[in-house]
């Protein structure tokens, strides 16, 4: 009896690790989306200070992504994908803005 429930407690330890992992890899797909809806922001209007803060709100959401991506698993094509988005939305954001880190340094997911 004893053994069944470490089974299933364990089970289960690993069902809410597997969601936690899914909602997490869905949270950087979602934040590079809003990181690519503010670069599309700061490129169409026509207020510079707008345009700086659409660009300073798409780092923040890309920054997101970046600390979520080091923390989930996922294969190596999903990963690779999630990585060249990750490297066009910092080629715009350096383009738009010199301060901006570099895209090889946003590549490299922190450990």
């Amino acid at each position: 009896m004893r053994g069944t429930a470490q089974e299933t407690e364990a089970e289960r330890y690993k069902e809410v690790r597997e969601r936690r992992n899914a909602v997490s890899v869905d949270f950087v797909r979602i934040e590079l989306d809003l990181a690519e809806t503010f670069c599309s922001l700061a490129a169409n209007v026509s207020s510079p200070q707008k345009a700086v803060l659409s660009r300073m709100n798409a780092r923040r959401a890309l920054d997101g992504a970046l600390r979520a991506l080091s923390r989930v698993s996922m294969d190596e094509r999903e990963r690779a994908a999630i990585l060249r988005r990750i490297a066009r939305i910092a080629k715009i954001l350096n383009n738009s803005n010199p301060e901006c880190v570099s895209a090889e340094h946003l590549c490299r997911p922190e450990r």
